[in-house]
């Protein structure tokens, strides 16, 4: 999901407004059990986070500067606690969602030394339906000094009393490679591992799966091959469970990279939590042909000439 562009005016009330957006994920150990204040990183980060000369200027905005900042945390696929910060600062302006005007990020101006509390969601900030963020801004017409130079402190709302809340979407994330079927944990979404998606633009699940047979030297093994995570595909599209065939190159053998077999893979999006646990009922039959990694080259470059 890419934030919209704030509509730059030139006008008669034009303001100095830093216009920037930075995120930082901060990985921490599996065992990490206490709840850690983000702020305390954000003041070892320049850029957008910092503001002041740190972040970029522009000098045509209608004339109201905005600064947002958000934070949660999760555990992923890997069993890592993660902390995730987002700073944005930019002019106001209005954002058209299903032909309906939003003011972003807020129609009240908010020049409160904490801050104002605001609720990120599918309307105003472009999230998938898997729920919403909770965030502090910082707005005002007249005052742009403020929100400049401002950051979020150990009293700002969502930031207070090191409360942070969890990530928004959750999906099974692992991949297998091409295993052996009796190694294919992965494929067998019972025992894949669920984790939070980092990303906040994470909007859906995905899972590419594959069943086949293949020479494996004097006989024929049995592969399965799946990956499974956190999708920018949209909630909209992806609703449904969408699912889709195609015939791609898996590896004929795990351990011989340069041989491909041409087998049906079947990827999945869909937008509720942990739904991409689908796996094919079936081996493939289709495609059975080899190629080699030169072969598909040459394949390619005949298609793009």
């Amino acid at each position: 999901m890419k934030l919209f562009a704030p509509l730059l005016i030139a006008s008669a009330s034009a303001e100095t407004c830093s216009v920037c957006e930075e995120t930082t994920v901060q990985m921490l150990s599996s065992d990490f059990s206490t709840t850690k204040n983000p702020t305390g990183h954000l003041d070892q980060i320049n850029g957008c986070f910092a503001g002041g000369s740190n972040a970029p200027q522009v000098t045509e905005c209608e004339g109201t500067c905005f600064a947002l900042f958000f934070a949660y945390k999760g555990v992923d696929g890997n069993g890592q606690t993660f902390y995730t910060q987002h700073a944005e600062r930019g002019c106001k302006h209005t954002r058209k969602y299903l032909g309906k005007e939003v003011d972003f990020p807020s129609a009240t101006d908010c020049s409160e030394n904490a801050g104002c509390a605001i609720t990120l969601t599918k309307e105003n900030f472009g999230l998938g339906n898997q729920g919403s963020i909770n965030g502090v801004y910082y707005q005002s017409a007249t005052t742009n000094t403020v929100t400049i130079n401002i950051k979020p402190s150990t009293s700002s709302p969502s930031f207070s009393n090191s409360l942070i809340e969890t990530a928004p979407m959750k999906c099974y994330q692992c991949s297998s490679g091409a295993s052996l079927a009796n190694e294919s944990s992965c494929f067998d979404a019972t025992n894949a591992v669920a984790g939070h998606c980092p990303d906040f633009r994470s909007t859906s699940c995905f899972s590419r799966t594959s069943w086949y047979t293949a020479p494996k030297e004097s006989s024929t093994a049995e592969y399965k091959m799946a990956e499974r995570g956190c999708s920018t595909v949209p909630a909209d599209e992806a609703k449904n469970r969408q699912i889709s065939y195609y015939i791609g190159e898996v590896p004929r053998e795990p351990e011989v990279d340069f041989e491909l077999e041409r087998r049906e893979i079947i990827e999945e999006h869909c937008d509720t939590e942990n739904c991409n646990d689908f796996k094919p009922a079936d081996k493939s039959t289709s495609g059975a042909a080899v190629f080699s990694a030169l072969t598909s080259l040459m394949i390619a470059m005949a298609f793009n000439n």
